[in-house]
């Protein structure tokens, strides 16, 4: 049967080289058929589409360790296939306790406690910290989540339930702080050449009214009004000397940088 196998190879080696009937298709082109037409080339695309894998935090493997039909043990192997699960854990609230330690001194025989602050992790004598303030305060600025909406969260993924006096404090306090900041911005505005300024309506605390905002390349400044031009003069001033567009496209024609 082998001997009769590799003749019968031979034979169709033979007929597909010589391109006769029952020879292999695609080898050579037939009487009548079109020649194969040359592919352009595949243009390079300058990035990948496909999506980005993210670095693994850990990794966990898995792999049989009997055979489930004879049961032998099974060891080593290689990777066939990996799969990637992005989660989010829960992390409860961390609660540092600090404690200043006395310490007298053998000399002079007085006591010694260190007085440093906690620059960096809490403001003041507030009991919650700087991450903690952040977390209440971005939600309700820029997310504009009600007050419960806030407790709900931090509750739910941190297991931490600060009363809603507390976090109300916690945002009225990042303002306050954010004043001199704010101010340094308004000069820096006021300092530019050119400055774009717009207004659209805003209903805040069930009362309507218009949200202005001042821009140049590097600043932007909001303030909620009235619509009267008392609010251009309020937030340049009269010594402002630069130009003041209020069409975006006309800004962009002045102040290019403003587009991007």
């Amino acid at each position: 049967m082998i001997g009769q196998l590799l003749r019968r190879i031979e034979v169709l080696e033979g007929k597909a080289k010589a391109g006769g009937p029952g020879g292999m298709p695609g080898n050579k082109s037939q009487p009548g058929q079109r020649p194969p037409r040359e592919q352009d080339p595949r243009k390079s695309r300058p990035h990948g589409f496909a999506r980005q894998r993210m670095t693994p935090t850990h990794r966990v493997e898995h792999a049989v360790d009997s055979c489930p039909q004879c049961g032998t043990g099974l060891s080593g192997g290689w990777v066939q296939r990996t799969r990637e699960v992005i989660g989010l854990p829960v992390v409860p609230a961390q609660v540092t306790g600090h404690v200043f330690i006395a310490r007298s001194c053998s000399v002079c025989e007085r006591r010694r406690v260190l007085r440093a602050g906690l620059a960096g992790a809490v403001l003041g004598k507030q009991r919650l910290g700087i991450n903690l303030f952040s977390l209440m305060t971005a939600p309700r600025e820029d997310g504009r989540l009600p007050w419960r909406t806030i407790q709900w969260c931090l509750k739910t993924v941190h297991q931490l339930c600060p009363s809603l006096g507390a976090i109300a404090g916690a945002v009225q306090s990042v303002a306050r702080r954010g004043q001199s900041l704010v101010a340094e911005t308004r000069e820096r505005i006021r300092s530019s050449p050119v400055v774009h300024a717009g207004e659209t309506g805003w209903r805040e605390n069930g009362k309507n009214g218009y949200v202005w905002t001042f821009s140049t390349p590097g600043e932007r400044f909001f303030l909620r009004r009235g619509r009267g031009g008392e609010v251009v003069d309020e937030v340049l001033g009269g010594e402002f000397g630069g130009i003041l567009v209020s069409d975006f496209y006309a800004a962009c024609h002045h102040y290019p940088g403003l587009k991007q």
